[in-house]
């Protein structure tokens, strides 16, 4: 693997992981000292006392197809079943959707990265069928739910893609063999900076590949593959 890009104390070390993140749902900075309500049944989530959730979007997409559709893949690609009922719990909790299916044609993301004015960067599991490997949300009214929502990003992508991190300024992505990053402007959600590649690993691919990413507070990166 080899770091092409010449950035200050910037490291690059290995850790042999296998790192796997799904959205459901998130909170969002709205600039006010009071949050968003929550959904009366969290989202569907069962949760401890004292914690609350909202579904910020149940598809990337506000009904654009933004990832391979649904017909295309195997049903094991996109439909988990019900999870066993947990005793005691409340019925609201349940996913009220039949048989947990998706709504719409949708397939998932995997990382996620929350910018300082709420902006809601995610790393989509497969490239759009116009090959964008990126989503960016925003909460416009303050109601914690995602108004505009944004594809973009094109580069070499096959499937599987993990990384979404932003550290000093800059949005970092990773697909299978690459880890790139673009400058994140104020007030811009998508960004329109150069893309920079920063890693470049090795062929051949294989499975367990996707590049998750850390940073340190002395600005070392560090990337996950095997």
């Amino acid at each position: 693997m080899k770091n092409l890009f010449p950035a200050k104390s910037l490291k690059l070390s290995s850790v042999c992981a296998f790192v796997f993140a799904a959205l459901m749902g998130i909170g969002c900075k709205t600039g006010n000292s009071v949050l968003p309500p929550s959904d009366k049944d969290n989202g569907g989530l069962i949760l401890p006392g004292g914690f609350e959730a909202l579904v910020v979007t149940d598809s990337i997409g506000k009904g654009e197809v933004v990832a391979q559709k649904v017909s295309q893949l195997p049903k094991s690609a996109y439909y988990q079943p019900p999870p066993p009922e947990v005793k005691g719990a409340p019925k609201s909790t349940q996913l009220n959707r039949p048989n947990n299916a998706p709504k719409g044609n949708y397939v998932g993301a995997r990382h996620i990265a929350v910018n300082s004015n709420g902006d809601v960067y995610v790393k989509l599991r497969s490239p759009t069928v116009e090959g964008y490997g990126n989503a960016a949300l925003r909460d416009v009214n303050g109601d914690g739910k995602a108004d505009s929502v944004k594809v973009w990003g094109k580069y070499e992508n096959r499937n599987r893609g993990t990384a979404m991190r932003i550290h000093n300024g800059y949005l970092y992505y990773s697909s299978e063999m690459m880890v790139y990053r673009s400058k994140l402007k104020e007030g811009q959600l998508v960004p329109d900076s150069k893309m920079d590649t920063v890693v470049i690993d090795t062929p051949p691919y294989h499975e367990h590949q996707a590049k998750a990413l850390a940073f340190d507070d002395k600005g070392s990166m560090y990337v996950s593959w095997g």
